[in-house]
């Protein structure tokens, strides 16, 4: 009977410490714990007011460039009718010269790659029998394709240039191409279409073909 009341006390005793290091070591913890969170909450803070500051500054040069682009100041026009152009994806290598006046009008010089850079010479044709070969193409029919591939292009960048800016009213859009004199064989620029593109519901669009 005595061990074990002794045990009992024993036993007593050492959930007794152990209740009183648990506690003390919880409180260790829970301060630790606050400690980091204090930490890591001041650590948001300042980055959320950081980023904060800097969405608010990037608005205002947003805004203000939109700002410049419906008052139709020349030079952010050009820079973003530049940078509209250069997002396009062609399947073929394009280069045009730009130009914007005070008036509300874009202008275009394209440089169109050559016929023969763009439209093969040869096309598949599929046979009654659902066999394919190749076929060669006739010269009107290269020169018909090429001319659909020029209209969708100057159409595609008179698009482009209305979608820069609502100030812009009326574009033009002129292309050329390397084309070899007959004569000498030497190749030259020749103008192969223009585009004359107009918002003013007085005005008409003309796709005047060279």
């Amino acid at each position: 009977m005595v061990g074990a009341v002794s045990t009992a006390r024993s036993r007593a005793a050492i959930e007794a410490r152990v209740d009183e290091q648990l506690a003390q070591r919880w409180n260790e913890v829970q301060v630790a714990a606050n400690r980091r969170y204090l930490t890591m909450l001041s650590q948001f803070e300042t980055r959320r007011s950081g980023e904060e500051n800097t969405w608010n500054e990037e608005e205002r040069r947003r805004v203000a460039w939109v700002q410049r682009l419906i008052r139709g100041e020349p030079d952010a026009v050009e820079a973003a009718l530049e940078a509209a152009l250069e997002q396009l994806d062609f399947p073929f290598e394009t280069e045009a010269a730009i130009s914007v006046s005070s008036d509300g009008g874009a202008f275009l010089l394209v440089d169109l790659p050559e016929i023969e850079d763009v439209i093969p010479d040869e096309r598949t044709k599929v046979l009654k029998s659902g066999a394919v070969r190749s076929a060669k193409r006739s010269a009107a029919d290269r020169q018909d394709a090429y001319a659909r591939l020029t209209c969708g292009l100057v159409l595609q960048l008179a698009a482009a240039a209305f979608s820069v800016s609502p100030w812009i009213g009326e574009v033009h859009v002129a292309a050329y191409t390397q084309r070899r004199v007959a004569k000498t064989g030497a190749l030259r620029d020749e103008y192969v279409i223009e585009l004359v593109a107009c918002l003013s519901p007085r005005s008409v669009p003309a796709l005047v073909p060279a």
